[in-house]
C-alpha cells in the first residue's frame, strides 16, 4: 500500500500529512500526464550477448497513487 508521495524537490512525506489540494492537485496533475510515476522493469533479455538485448517494460504506478490519494481523501470526508 502506498503511503508516502515524493515532492518535485524530492522530499518524501506521508500522504496522510499532505493537504487536501496538494493531493487534489496531485491526482489531476497524474490524471494530465503531467507527473509520470512508474520505472523501466527488466523483464528478460534477448540477443546473442552483444549489445543491449535487455527488455524492459513499463510499470506505470499512477492509478495506485491516484487510489492512495482518493482513500486518504474519502478518509477526511468521513472523519
Amino acid at each position: 500500500m502506498i503511503t508516502k508521495w515524493r515532492t518535485k524537490n524530492g522530499t518524501e512525506i506521508e500522504i496522510k500529512n499532505m493537504t487536501t489540494n496538494h493531493i487534489k492537485n496531485c491526482i489531476k496533475a497524474i490524471k494530465e500526464e503531467r507527473i509520470v510515476i512508474g520505472e523501466n522493469v527488466d523483464v528478460g533479455y534477448t540477443g546473442d550477448g552483444d549489445g543491449d538485448g535487455i527488455i524492459y517494460e513499463w510499470l506505470d504506478e499512477g492509478d495506485n497513487y491516484i487510489r492512495a490519494f482518493e482513500e486518504e481523501l474519502k478518509r477526511r470526508k468521513e472523519n
